[in-house]
């Protein structure tokens, strides 16, 4: 299937998904890395650095300063709110970031609190956010670390700004020239104090257009508070493990969703040709000399003269059908996303969002300067006698048990029958964010890992065979490893997924 280059847009409440372009059929099927050249690339990839995000004491200086400002003073209860989201984000309680939490502890609200028919809390949210933009667009201008409550959730975001000076070509009172209609009088004794006289007509206009603004605010509030309460709406209808596991705090920050991006070396007829390394020029460019021949040689082509160009314009079936599965769950429960292609992947990503693999190291590169987990790994099968020459390997598998996990095929048409693949989750490179990887053996592999990870049942095997205990908190590990096997069904289709073996 054809993918668009790169998807860099954040999708929100009534946010989109990228479509597919068109589908195209390949005269050859492709090979996953030689194992050569990714242990070297393995070995040799730099480990990802993130930098150093705000500590928590200079973010209590920050708090005490925005909360003793001219901004905040007639506002005890907005005060009061940021002062409870803040202090329980930076203390790690992320479990009093919620709407009960804050209706009962800030706003004085009952026991049987409901939110479906009380808005009070999304209110003072929606006064919050307005009132800490009026605070950094005054007082707040030259304060190095901001804080912010992002829309959807309750958990403050806090980032760093760099210092701000004023712009050398900004218009003063007096520089208003005298044809514009409005005189300056400047107070000799407080030259602080700045009057301006406006002609009568200008006057009566903004009141007219204030009129204009005060109805269409009205109408605009309405329209929010009715797309809230759809949300919510929304959001309840989803089982609540599956919120507890995909709502996870990590994922307050937003979540980048990234789908894998295997590069080619085309011929002129159309034939996609293995290239086992991430392209070193954009989409259609003429492949090097070495590249193509080392390329055409591998693929039995060694007389092959016509040029070859970079083609990354492919990604599977199994992961087009993965991506639409995972945004619509994300959306559906108010979590920001970007969705990705591989290739175009960033270190930044990773400190600052959950990131969520579908696909392998194979064909998900970055995923060599990061730690996996050890209870799996992708290998390659020496001698390998199909297109799909890779394993997933145990290696805690007792003497009794399977090592190793293969496409299984039919004796007859050897068509594809079951595929194997690994849900994992792990943490990034900070501390505060976290992988999970869904990534088959082949695309049906992933599309049969996203469809089992994104549905109540699948997470409730997982519970099961860990161990863990059902409950309002810590419903599923932090960190876990699990096995699939994947039901196939014409060859391509992930009918059903089980786990076979899962660890934490």
């Amino acid at each position: 299937m054809l993918f668009p280059a790169a998807y860099t847009r954040f999708a929100k409440l009534g946010g989109w998904l990228p479509s597919v372009v068109s589908a195209t059929a390949t005269t050859r099927v492709w090979k996953m890395g030689d194992s050569e050249s990714l242990a070297s690339a393995a070995s040799t990839a730099p480990a990802i650095e993130c930098q150093i995000e705000p500590g928590a004491e200079q973010i209590r200086e920050q708090l005490l300063r925005i909360l003793k400002s001219k901004t905040f003073q007639n506002g005890p209860m907005l005060r009061k709110l940021l002062e409870f989201v803040v202090v329980n984000s930076i203390d790690g309680k992320a479990e009093n970031l919620n709407e009960y939490a804050i209706a009962t502890g800030v706003l004085g609200r009952r026991g049987d609190f409901d939110p479906s028919s009380d808005t009070s809390v999304r209110t003072h949210a929606y006064r919050l956010r307005t009132k800490l933009r009026d605070y950094y667009s005054d007082e707040g201008k030259a304060d190095s670390l901001l804080i912010d409550m992002p829309k959807g959730h309750y958990r403050p975001a806090f980032s760093t700004q760099p210092e701000r000076r004023p712009e050398s070509g900004a218009v003063g009172v007096h520089d208003v020239p005298a044809s514009a209609g409005v005189s300056v009088d400047t107070d000799i004794e407080d030259q602080d104090s700045v009057r301006v006289r406006m002609p009568r007509w200008l006057v009566l206009s903004s009141v007219a257009l204030l009129g204009v603004a005060i109805f269409l605010g009205g109408a605009l509030t309405g329209r929010y508070y009715a797309s809230e309460n759809a949300r919510l709406a929304a959001t309840s209808k989803v089982d609540g493990l599956l919120t507890r596991f995909w709502r996870a705090p990590s994922a307050d920050d937003g979540v980048v969703l990234t789908y894998s991006n295997q590069v080619f070396l085309e011929t002129n007829s159309g034939d996609l040709l293995s290239y086992r390394q991430q392209a070193v020029a954009d989409r259609g460019s003429l492949a090097g000399k070495d590249d193509a021949e080392a390329t055409a040689k591998r693929s039995g082509l060694d007389n092959h003269g016509g040029p070859l160009y970079y083609e990354s314009a492919y990604t599977g079936t199994g992961e087009v059908v993965s991506v639409y599965r995972i945004t619509d769950l994300l959306r559906s429960i108010s979590v920001n996303f970007i969705v990705k292609r591989s290739g175009v992947l960033s270190e930044t990503d990773f400190c600052n969002h959950d990131v969520v693999f579908l696909g392998s190291v194979y064909v998900n590169k970055l995923l060599n300067q990061i730690s996996l987990p050890k209870r799996f790994t992708f290998e390659l099968i020496p001698s390998a006698s199909s297109p799909w020459d890779s394993e997933i390997v145990d290696n805690e598998a007792g003497p009794s048990s399977s090592r190793s996990y293969r496409v299984e095929y039919s004796p007859q048409t050897h068509a594809i029958l079951v595929d194997y693949a690994l849900f994992e989750v792990f943490p990034g490179p900070t501390p505060n964010h976290r992988v999970v990887l869904l990534a088959g053996l082949s695309t049906t592999g992933t599309q049969g890992a996203a469809t089992f990870a994104t549905s109540s049942e699948g997470l409730k095997q997982v519970r099961d065979m860990l161990g863990a205990t059902p409950g309002k908190d810590g419903v599923l590990p932090a960190e876990f490893a699990c096995l699939l096997r994947i039901h196939v069904v014409d060859g391509l289709d992930a009918m059903d997924a089980n786990l076979v073996s899962c660890s934490k």
